[in-house]
């Protein structure tokens, strides 16, 4: 053991380890785990079997490794991760994407256009949030609406709606 001040300091015993220059550094490894630090949150790197995790300037930039997951983010601007069953990616506000087995998305500029595919049940389309919206089921309904109920033409579940409002608005529910 080697402490000159509370500051700075060495310890050591069989299987673990911890090393420190307040704020400057700091280290400890023990059979399962590393840490490192350096100025307290600037720099932050933990690793131990099949996981490893990086960060610059805590929590803002940080990177992740976990088996076959892994995630990356530059917030709040960038954010991507993976799983064995998924995968996102986002540029905020400019894109967005995110793709499973039963789903893919795909946003441009937040609110401008959306896709969404439910797969085996639906494809949608949204412009300027939900100013205009088109959706597809595979059962062969659809809805398209402009401005909700300014321009609507529907048949979904047994229901018929059309409307051109303030013209003309019909509705036949499903029997």
């Amino acid at each position: 053991h080697l402490m000159i001040t509370p500051l700075v300091g060495v310890f050591s015993k069989p299987g673990k380890t911890r090393a420190f220059l307040f704020p400057l550094f700091s280290y400890k490894k023990t059979p399962d785990e590393t840490n490192a630090s350096a100025f307290l949150f600037l720099f932050r790197r933990t690793t131990r079997e099949n996981y490893s995790k990086t960060s610059v300037l805590w929590p803002i930039c940080e990177r992740l490794k976990s088996g076959n997951n892994s995630s990356f983010r530059i917030a709040p601007f960038i954010w991507y991760s993976r799983t064995d069953s998924s995968k996102m990616f986002s540029f905020l506000p400019f894109f967005y994407s995110y793709r499973s087995i039963p789903r893919s998305s795909f946003s441009l500029f937040w609110v401008l256009f959306k896709h969404e595919n439910n797969v085996g049940s639906s494809v949608s389309n949204s412009i300027l949030w939900k100013v205009f919206t088109s959706e597809k089921f595979v059962n062969g309904d659809f809805e398209k609406r402009f401005i909700y109920l300014v321009y609507s033409n529907i048949r979904k579940e047994g229901k018929r709606e059309k409307s051109l409002l303030p013209f003309y608005h019909y509705i036949k529910e499903a029997n």
